[in-house]
């Protein structure tokens, strides 16, 4: 919903994970960050940490998901990205991880997230066909109108932060 809001509103910069192909990317200028993996997790004692994950096997159970903010699917949620009709929607990333700790379903999450979970045996990458996912955040701003100082100083202190 970041893309929505940022087009009503005031706002002079967007962070987000990428465009849509529908969407036009020319009234923006662009700074790349670097990829941001998604893996598909749940507990070990989960009955999809088992064994191989396939479309039928995930049927069963609950995939969590982060509600969609944008206007769009105020009504009618935005689909799972495995298409599973089974979902419970949260309202961030760390509440879908208290979620997946807890062993109410499996999901994707930012890796960085759960690395210690991941490193302590407190959640697994489940053995399915993708497992692992990218995406290339950017920092948007509106294209020719450069932003501020205060603008500037934040873009460069988010890209120091997350470039290696």
């Amino acid at each position: 919903g970041a893309l929505d809001l940022f087009r009503e509103a005031p706002a002079d910069i967007l962070l987000f994970l990428g465009f849509d192909p529908d969407e036009d990317a020319t009234a923006f200028d662009l700074i790349p960050l670097p990829d941001l993996e998604l893996v598909l997790v749940a507990t070990p004692d989960h009955p999809l940490a088992t064994g191989q994950v396939s479309e039928v096997t995930r049927a069963a159970h609950a995939e969590l998901v982060v509600r969609d903010s944008s206007a769009r699917f105020a009504r009618q949620a935005k689909g799972s990205f495995m298409g599973s009709r089974n979902v419970m929607y949260l309202s961030d990333f760390h509440a879908k991880r208290v979620a997946l700790l807890e062993g109410a379903g499996y999901g994707w999450v930012p890796r960085h997230l759960v690395e210690t979970d991941l490193t302590q045996g407190r959640l697994v990458v489940l053995d399915a066909a993708l497992s692992r996912w990218s995406y290339q955040p950017q920092i948007g701003t509106r294209a020719g109108h450069p932003p501020g100082r205060a603008a500037q100083l934040f873009i460069q202190t988010l890209v120091d932060a997350v470039t290696p």
